[in-house]
């Protein structure tokens, strides 16, 4: 089954809605690895680039070798990013062989580990806020 997938130009001066959840929407970070992302409004409406992101999820199990040497994480290649190395830089976090996460002031925080090389295999941050989904009516 092939799935669509259309390619939009994303415009930081746009104008987002008051009040909205906004998700759905890929970044391609390189050739292979791409962020999932979604932004949110307050009261006021508010420029695209100005949006607070409420999710951010990379994903980088399709990542070639030599396009995650290139990309980081504090300094860390991610293709040097073990489940130990995450535990070496990060202390505070708790979790098990397999995710090693926070609950932090703003965000929480989750990295995810291959079952069988222990290495990164998805990052994501999260905003925790108060949503209220019922309608005024």
């Amino acid at each position: 089954e092939d799935k669509q997938i259309n390619q939009y130009e994303i415009d930081p001066e746009a104008e987002l809605e008051p009040n909205t959840y906004y998700t759905g929407g890929s970044i391609w970070v390189t050739d292979s690895i791409f962020a999932h992302i979604s932004l949110v409004t307050d009261e006021k409406a508010v420029r695209m680039g100005d949006a607070v992101i409420a999710r951010l999820e990379f994903s980088l199990v399709s990542g070639e070798e030599s396009e995650l040497k290139r990309i980081t994480f504090n300094g860390v290649p991610v293709s040097e990013m073990s489940r130990e190395k995450a535990g070496e830089m990060f202390p505070d976090f708790s979790g098990d062989d397999y995710m090693w996460l926070q609950k932090g002031e703003d965000y929480e925080y989750f990295m995810s580990f291959d079952p069988t090389d222990h290495m990164l295999s998805s990052f994501s941050l999260e905003k925790e806020y108060d949503v209220d989904w019922s309608s005024e009516e």
